[in-house]
């Protein structure tokens, strides 16, 4: 993957690739196994929850 000019080089990018496909694919097998719980409002929470956590993470590298 290329990189861009702003992103620290100690971020992996391919795994945290990996990382958000493995919480979206995750959420939605939940989401059809368990939708009482898993609503589309939870996950999208969910996954922004991740993606702050991330971001807040690369801000703190730079």
């Amino acid at each position: 993957m290329k990189r861009t000019k702003n992103e620290p080089k100690s971020v992996d990018v391919e795994l945290e690739t990996f990382r958000l496909a493995a919480v979206v694919e995750g959420l939605t097998i939940l989401a059809l196994l368990r939708p009482e719980l898993y609503t589309p409002e939870t996950v999208e929470r969910i996954v922004m929850l991740h993606l702050r956590e991330l971001c807040a993470r690369l801000k703190m590298k730079k």
